[in-house]
């Protein structure tokens, strides 16, 4: 199934994407008024259920409208100007506030922590009730290197990384032995 609107004068048509329940597409639209029509097996359609329009030659088109809604709205005493923080802003490299150095143990030149959804690796969740699957990881994990420090006394170092593929996600394991 097809979508073809007027916000780009009808000269593309962008397929929607099949749920268990509907035909979805998510769309940056201008707002205001839209006309649309859905082609099915190569033939023009419209939702009987929903507004409909006809041009001067008859043809049918539902008809929408696209608001500015939630977080994406600007308040009409706000200007579309984008504000920065405030604050003085250069290339140089500056060292951070001695209380902010004080407040972290061990050497302050080390990186800070990572984030705590950074911490829960695929490689350290319990496995689930078929041990092969490893559970669907957070989107926050994927790309990241992962070093399991566990068995460095053995002279193993683990790594991992997990990757998306289109609908599918990858992990790979590292194991090597320090000689």
């Amino acid at each position: 199934m097809l979508v073809s609107g007027d916000w780009d004068n009808f000269s593309t048509k962008k397929a929607l994407v099949r749920t268990k329940s509907a035909h979805t597409i998510i769309l940056e639209l201008a707002p205001g008024q839209h006309r649309y029509r859905f082609e099915v097996d190569g033939r023009r359609a419209v939702d009987q259920s929903k507004p409909l329009s006809a041009n001067v030659r008859g043809e049918q088109f539902n008809m929408m409208t696209a608001e500015v809604v939630g977080e994406f709205a600007v308040a009409s005493n706000q200007g579309t100007e984008a504000h920065s923080p405030p604050g003085e802003y250069s290339q140089e490299v500056r060292e951070p506030p001695a209380n902010a150095r004080a407040k972290r143990k061990g050497n302050p030149n080390d990186p800070p922590m990572l984030p705590p959804h950074l911490l829960r690796a695929l490689l350290n969740t319990p496995p689930m009730q078929n041990p092969l699957l490893l559970p669907t990881p957070h989107h926050v994990m994927l790309n990241h290197l992962y070093i399991n420090r566990g068995r460095e006394q053995e002279g193993v170092a683990i790594f991992g990384v997990t990757c998306r593929v289109r609908t599918k996600f990858l992990t790979t394991v590292l194991y090597t032995r320090n000689i």
